[in-house]
């Protein structure tokens, strides 16, 4: 009995060998427009399309790789070693072994050159991809030219930097001009309280007596009405006067401040006697006052050494 296919069996066959030819040339053709597209993808790209082995040599790149590089866009650099655009090619070891540990890297700052030797800054995404005999590996990834990126970033740094010297400097001239503004109106301060305190000795010294004695002499009523609105007139202006003084000194009567005055002068009661056309008696009765309203009462305190101690 014939073991041979029949004539049908043959016929069915070849059918079935020529619809797996058609599926494979379907197939191949879709992989190659797929190719195609995918070529065409990255010779477009924007950014700079490289694949390379591990030890530097390009196995394939785009247009805008020769561009960003300064290359030839009319030659194919395959087979170029990529270590020599590096700008130190020891940086490369360190690129390599963190994209051997983890298996990609993103946004990675290059330092690079172009082909004419300029210096640029590139950031790269890259990954590891390996080859169908699992053995072989290669480096595939995109780039950018970051470098006037990185030139804006410095300056305004720089802007930055020299903004805070001028504002820390301005700070310091504004601490020292505060500094003197308080000098300065604390020496007015004590200029002003000198110069009230000399006002309000010599009226009470050099007018005030005066003004008491000629009380004393025959005068007409409107002379008397004169020499009132004098004293009157004398009082009110050093009136301002009198309330920047002490504490203590605000507790004394004109008379007692006229009188401690004195006494801070270093003139005695005899002294002042004839300077206030008052009795002795009178004068002492005022000390009295005075050591009372300035605590000095039944203590062994010289009064005009505590006067001197008083700050207006």
């Amino acid at each position: 009995m014939s073991n041979k296919p029949t004539y049908k069996e043959l016929e069915r066959k070849v059918k079935e060998l020529e619809k797996d030819n058609t599926r494979y040339l379907q197939t191949e053709i879709l992989l190659r427009r797929s190719e195609e597209r995918y070529y065409d993808t990255i010779t477009h790209l924007n950014e700079g399309f490289y694949s390379v082995s591990l030890d530097g040599t390009l196995l394939d790149h785009n247009n805008r790789f020769k561009k960003i590089l300064g290359l030839d866009l009319d030659k194919d650099f395959k087979g170029l070693q990529l270590p020599d655009f590096w700008q130190n090619p020891d940086d490369r070891e360190i690129y390599i072994d963190k994209l051997m540990k983890i298996g990609f890297i993103k946004d990675y700052e290059i330092n690079a050159k172009k082909s004419d030797g300029e210096l640029i800054v590139i950031q790269t995404n890259s990954r590891l991809v390996q080859e169908n005999d699992g053995r072989e590996l290669r480096i595939e990834g995109s780039f950018l030219d970051v470098t006037e990126k990185k030139q804006v970033e410095e300056e305004l740094k720089q802007v930055y930097i020299d903004l805070e010297t001028k504002v820390k400097e301005r700070s310091f001239e504004l601490s020292e001009l505060n500094t003197s503004l308080k000098v300065l109106l604390r020496k007015s301060e004590e200029d002003k309280s000198e110069l009230e305190e000399k006002v309000l000795s010599n009226m009470n010294k050099l007018i005030l007596p005066i003004l008491n004695k000629i009380k004393r002499d025959p005068l007409s009523n409107r002379q008397m009405n004169s020499l009132i609105t004098v004293e009157s007139n004398l009082k009110k202006i050093t009136s301002t006067f009198s309330r920047t003084l002490s504490l203590e000194y605000s507790l004394l009567t004109p008379t007692e401040i006229q009188i401690a005055n004195l006494l801070k002068e270093g003139k005695t009661s005899k002294e002042i006697v004839e300077l206030t056309s008052s009795t002795l008696s009178t004068i002492n009765f005022h000390r009295r006052n005075l050591r009372k309203k300035l605590g000095l009462k039944n203590k062994n305190k010289n009064l005009k050494n505590h006067l001197l101690s008083i700050q207006y």
